[in-house]
């Protein structure tokens, strides 16, 4: 099977004709052309170095969701299939085009239960899944910093995909919008199981379920935007992980190969995956699937317009302390951070936090001591954040759009932008566990790691891993 996405082609499609003869000739034409049909696929690949040219269009409903989002010079638009040239085609046939082969098997896995940075780990284990099962990956949708099937944009609105075929280059792969497409396309609707790997309970077990409604998890999933047997007919099982799996190499590999031997079982083509899971279930470890060139230079921009700078990260809104501390907390960031200035001569400061930077109705539901913390650190730093660094002003023409899009006004693709900005501070300055969070956070873990790699890898400009204030 081909490691890259297999995409559909086009049709010619005729004008009305008035003679008998040229509608025979043209159907025959139509025939030959589909037969002849082989290696002139497009497909998604890297491009040897040379620039991934994106263009966004957004479009806003009533409520202000997106409607369409981003399209790539390496995507072709699959919307444009006229019913009289599905007719011609059989379900081989439409499935040679999407998958490659007379029979589509594929691997979706519609939810994942994390935010993006871990998010982006699930989705390598699962793709190491695929892989193993033989199975085309779905590249579920992004969006709110999230791995979901119910987010408007397409994975590579976030992620590169000639990272992700860098990483897996002999898995096969398909966008949510194609996989959807393909659903409709199919004249007897692709055939389904529904799986759930769900943490802790006994070792390698497989429960038949039943689920309490298929139309709430339809709704919920956004499930029936795809037309496939998702019914009562439907297998639904929960396949258990046992508990403390992921501690030991063993483990790892013990889970995972079960899992992997009864899916291979599944014949039905699709495989529906969710899962509560927060830890990588294959052993050992695989490179991160890089950002998009979009998000990256985004990133180099701001930082390049910073330096050089000081990265201030804290988690205030689910701090793990009384938010009656937070104004004391506040007061010895200033004093922490008057001191680094001072000593390494740098004045920029880029201000990381979970606190609602844009205001909204969020931000309302907080109470006076957080905005009280804020209202401190405003009157004494200039703090630089992705709001004031004016995130994606070159790419996104429309200030309204700009302005009224959920994704660039809260953490989700500005929570990437945050990591990376971080990531690349030449200094950096964090919450002690008794003003906010404990030394397992996510994002804090996330950050040390990456600046940890750049010094070993010899970057001279980063001036320390993490300091607590």
């Amino acid at each position: 099977m081909n490691s890259k996405e297999t995409f559909p082609q086009p049709y010619f499609i005729a004008h009305q004709c008035l003679k008998r003869t040229i509608i025979y000739l043209f159907v025959l034409l139509v025939v030959v052309g589909y037969i002849c049909y082989d290696d002139d696929q497009e497909i998604i690949k890297p491009d040897n170095g040379t620039a991934n040219h994106t263009e966004i269009t957004i479009d806003l409903d009533d409520d202000g969701n997106i409607i369409t989002g981003i399209h790539t010079n390496n995507q072709t638009n699959v919307d444009d299939y006229n019913n009289d040239n599905i007719l011609l085609m059989s379900d081989e046939g439409i499935n040679q085009r999407y998958c490659g082969n007379d029979k589509c098997k594929f691997l979706f896995v519609y939810n994942h239960p994390d935010d993006e940075i871990l998010a982006n780990e699930h989705m390598r284990s699962f793709t190491q899944l695929a892989k193993a099962l033989n199975r085309t990956m779905v590249l579920t949708n992004v969006g709110h910093s999230r791995i979901s099937s119910c987010r408007n944009f397409p994975f590579n609105f976030y992620y590169s995909i000639e990272s992700l075929l860098h990483v897996f280059p002999h898995t096969s792969f398909i966008s949510q919008k194609n996989f959807k497409q393909w659903t409709r396309l199919r004249h007897e609707k692709p055939t389904t199981q529904h799986i759930f790997v769900a943490g802790g309970g006994l070792n390698s077990t497989i429960n038949i379920v039943n689920p309490k409604s298929l139309e709430s998890i339809q709704k919920k999933d956004c499930l029936d935007q795809f037309e496939m047997k998702f019914d009562e007919d439907t297998i639904f099982k929960k396949i258990r992980t046992g508990k403390g799996f992921w501690k030991l190499n063993e483990t790892r590999s013990k889970f995972s190969k079960f899992l992997v031997d009864h899916l291979n079982e599944i014949e039905e083509e699709i495989i529906l995956l969710n899962h509560d899971i927060h830890k990588p279930f294959f052993p050992g470890s695989l490179p991160k699937i890089e950002y998009s060139q979009l998000i990256l230079q985004e990133a180099d921009r701001i930082v390049n317009d910073l330096q050089p700078f000081i990265a201030i990260y804290w988690r205030l809104e689910n701090s793990i302390i009384p938010s009656s501390k937070l104004p004391e907390c506040a007061q010895s960031l200033m004093e922490t951070l008057k001191r680094i200035k001072t000593s390494l001569r740098i004045e920029n400061v880029y201000f990381t936090t979970d606190y609602p930077i844009s205001s909204g109705k969020h931000s309302q539901s907080l109470t006076k001591d957080y905005h009280k913390t804020i209202e401190l650190l405003n009157s004494t730093i200039k703090l630089n954040t992705w709001k004031t660094m004016n995130p994606f002003k070159n790419v996104l023409e429309n200030n309204i759009v700009l302005k009224n899009t959920k994704e660039f006004n809260g953490h989700g693709i500005n929570r990437i932008l945050d990591k990376l900005i971080t990531i690349n501070s030449d200094y950096f300055l964090s919450s002690p566990p008794g003003c906010g969070a404990n030394y397992k956070d996510d994002f804090t873990m996330t950050i040390t790691n990456a600046r940890t790699g750049l010094t070993n890898e010899g970057n001279e400009r980063l001036l320390n891993i993490i300091t607590r204030w």
